[in-house]
């Protein structure tokens, strides 16, 4: 069995221990514990350079990385699908049309003046939208909340939206 010594903890490691070279001639100089600290430290160090970097090369090598998403998906399929499934679970963003079109009617009447924004009933502060009920005729029909007490209120009702 090869055994090396690493060049930062000084410790004489089997070569499994060391990540090898790019180029096949062996390990590298530095044990995988002391080359995963050294590679933290310099992230945190520079990590608007790396995530630039990343941004850059994934825009560069765009066939690349689709490539390796796709190997990394096809290795665990089960995994990914598990991991979907429970991310649309919990950020559920669809709404009725009934409600879409309730919020769409009041964003219109704001802009176009119909109506105007208000502070909260309940303490004055800046304040957002209400519907007590979706149906066409009181789409416009709106009260007043600031987030914490429209979130109250949700919460009290067990309202979906």
């Amino acid at each position: 069995m090869n055994t090396k010594m690493c060049g930062k903890c000084g410790q004489t490691k089997s070569w499994a221990d060391f990540n090898m070279r790019s180029d096949g001639s062996g390990p590298r100089y530095i044990c995988k514990e002391c080359h995963k600290e050294q590679s933290q430290c310099y992230y945190q160090a520079n990590k608007e350079k790396c995530l630039q970097a990343g941004a850059d090369w994934q825009k560069n090598n765009r066939p690349a990385a689709r490539a390796k998403a796709k190997r990394h998906r096809d290795a665990d399929p089960k995994k990914h699908r598990d991991r979907n499934k429970k991310y649309r679970d919990s950020h559920n963003t669809r709404k009725p049309i009934e409600i879409e079109r309730a919020h769409h009617a009041v964003r219109v009447a704001l802009k176009t003046g119909e109506i105007k924004a208000q502070c909260c009933f309940v303490c004055g502060a800046a304040g957002e939208s209400h519907h007590s009920s979706y149906d066409e005729p009181m789409r416009k029909c709106v009260t007043w909340l600031c987030r914490a007490h429209h979130q109250q209120l949700h919460a009290e009702h067990r309202c979906a939206y």
